[in-house]
């Protein structure tokens, strides 16, 4: 059961391991009220108009000495992007784009409405509500959600400094993800790259961004990393140039996946439903999964994929597994997402995950997929596939 702690504290509180990356500064602070600074250092200046350039709190002399001790060498940047950049996406969000779900899964800072269980729609329902514990640290979270959870989460940081000469790292909280997600079906490849070039050009007129060159900056990209590596002057292809840009080439990029290669990538956990606030709301949640009888030995929760040309493989493998495990209910639990909204529905795939031994993870759009850590939360044992 070890083994589900590690993974449970790394899924929890992915959000810390980002500023962990240069210095381990985050797991050493604690939690504070939301205090949010901005640039000081110019950029964005004809975005920024009545905007507040002091923190939103007044500090004693006495409090901001003590701040200088605990926060010596964590201090973060957080720059004050115009909405634009970010909050505008999740304003903008009220049609969702083909094949996503999201706009309705930005509520909550990014968790997503609060999953409730209907008591009475079934008595398998019920006796699940009492295994989905503690109820209120679940939530219906979407897999391109990070942009806004990570930004949250960071305003909440009290090592936050509006002085970038202090900070260890400094943060662009560009929403790339829902800029992307928004555009990818029905946008040209110029409309694609709008906001990251612009992006680009506020960046290089400030001045904490020239003197630095990027280094020791960090930049979300809440989408797998393939969405990102059209080419910078192409004028057609998948997603955008975000991750080819030169003008980036010394900023950190975080993201579901990363390229093995790549010096100036990492990679975090896909976030998952469950958010505890507590270590006691982890040990209720443990008590819980080992409480649980696994009857099924695997279980593959998918859908059939799409029969193009670069998804052959895929496409075959995955009805390979669906047909063999439709064969063999005796050893094998099949939830169809093509019969289930499995996005929408995250304690049907807990349920799933709970009551096998192994769960399939076969590659999807790309070779991580979020249910490798559904699967993990509940306890079960991914199996991958190398071809």
């Amino acid at each position: 059961m070890s083994g589900l702690v590690v993974v449970v504290m790394c899924v929890f509180v992915g959000v810390y391991g980002l500023v962990g990356l240069l210095q381990d500064v985050v797991f050493q602070c604690p939690r504070s009220s939301v205090r949010v600074f901005g640039p000081t250092s110019g950029g964005f200046a004809g975005d920024m108009t009545g905007q507040q350039l002091m923190p939103k709190e007044t500090i004693t002399t006495r409090q901001e000495d003590t701040r200088e001790i605990s926060c010596a060498g964590k201090y973060v940047y957080l720059y004050d992007l115009p909405p634009a950049f970010n909050q505008k996406f999740v304003d903008d969000c009220r049609v969702d784009p083909p094949w996503v779900h999201i706009c309705g899964a930005l509520t909550n800072n990014g968790l997503g409405e609060p999953l409730v269980i209907d008591l009475v729609s079934s008595n398998d329902s019920c006796s699940f509500s009492n295994i989905l514990l503690p109820r209120d640290a679940w939530y219906k979270t979407h897999q391109f959600s990070l942009d806004l959870y990570y930004h949250q989460r960071l305003k909440e940081y009290p090592c936050l400094t509006h002085d970038p000469d202090k900070a260890v790292l400094s943060y662009i909280p560009f929403y790339s993800a829902l800029d992307l997600t928004l555009k990818l079906y029905n946008k040209s490849s110029l409309e694609k790259d709008r906001a990251s070039q612009r992006l680009i050009g506020g960046l290089q007129s400030s001045r904490h961004w020239l003197r630095t060159g990027g280094h020791n900056h960090v930049l979300l990209f809440g989408r797998i990393i393939r969405d990102y590596t059209k080419g910078e002057f192409a004028a057609d292809g998948w997603g955008n140039s975000l991750s080819k840009l030169t003008e980036l080439q010394n900023v950190t990029k975080i993201s579901v996946e990363r390229v093995y290669y790549s010096q100036d990538q990492r990679a975090v956990p896909y976030p998952t439903s469950f958010h505890p606030y507590s270590d006691d709301q982890i040990v209720a949640w443990q008590r819980a999964v080992l409480s649980t009888r696994r009857d099924v030995l695997v279980v593959f929760a998918g859908a059939p994929r799409s029969k193009a040309p670069d998804m052959i493989l895929v496409s075959s493998l995955r009805r390979q597994l669906i047909t063999q495990c439709s064969n063999s209910p005796r050893y094998c639990s099949l939830l169809s997402c093509k019969v289930v909204d499995c996005e929408r529905s995250p304690h049907l795939l807990t349920q799933a995950f709970l009551k096998s031994v192994f769960c399939l993870q076969p590659r999807g759009d790309s070779a991580t997929r979020k249910g490798v850590f559904d699967c993990l939360i509940a306890g079960s044992i991914p199996v991958f596939f190398s071809n």
